[in-house]
């Protein structure tokens, strides 16, 4: 079909195979000699000057399903997963490029939120990722207050630390690190507008104000 569409001056750019294991039906997935024909004819693709880019599935681990020999001829992997923290807006994605030939792409990790534009069309909005540590779950907690919705300040530390489920070793050791680094107040459990930006950066799907 490919030789017949190129004699006619149609030869396509991209050929996107989705998915895999659809393609291969009855192959074993986690053998790799039996990916031997496919990865041939891959090959054979890519020195006809085609493109491809192959859908796949995630195994129960997060790693791509089946033999890992599939991944020896590919130029590039991105690896999709749900967002560490999703929004409320819509989908989020993880994006992350788990191989790559030659230059390595900046940021090599994005996360990606579905968003309605100006236009009411739906697009991706995407940033770099940033980990969630658990000293920013404390800061989230110190935020929200023993309201849980930012009406009422924790008055006492003891208070954190049961709205937390932390020991007071741990909570002392987070509030440390959230002082030193000017995200909560050095004299009481208040929050600085730094501490709100971090706090709007991990978690898009709230308001901090």
């Amino acid at each position: 079909m490919l030789d017949r569409m190129a004699e006619q001056g149609r030869k396509p750019a991209l050929i996107i195979i989705d998915n895999l294991s659809s393609m291969r039906m009855g192959v074993e997935e986690n053998d790799n000699s039996a990916l031997d024909l496919i990865l041939l004819w891959l090959l054979s693709l890519r020195h006809k000057g085609y493109a491809i880019l192959l859908v796949h599935h995630a195994s129960k681990s997060g790693d791509q399903r089946g033999a890992s020999r599939l991944e020896d001829l590919l130029d590039t992997t991105i690896k999709l997963s749900p967002a560490a923290e999703p929004s409320d807006a819509g989908a989020s994605l993880d994006l992350e490029f788990t191989k790559t030939r030659g230059v390595i792409p900046q940021p090599a990790h994005l996360t990606l939120h579905l968003v309605e534009g100006e236009d009411g069309v739906l697009e991706w909005d995407f940033g770099q990722a940033q980990k969630v540590t658990p000293q920013d779950h404390t800061l989230r907690a110190i935020y929200n207050g023993p309201e849980g919705d930012g009406s009422v300040p924790f008055e006492k530390q003891k208070d954190l630390m049961k709205a937390t489920g932390l020991r007071p070793p741990a909570i002392s050791k987070h509030l440390a690190f959230l002082r030193r680094d000017e995200l909560v107040e050095k004299t009481s459990l208040a929050v600085t507008d730094a501490g709100k930006e971090r706090l709007a950066a991990l978690f898009p799907g709230e308001t901090f104000e």
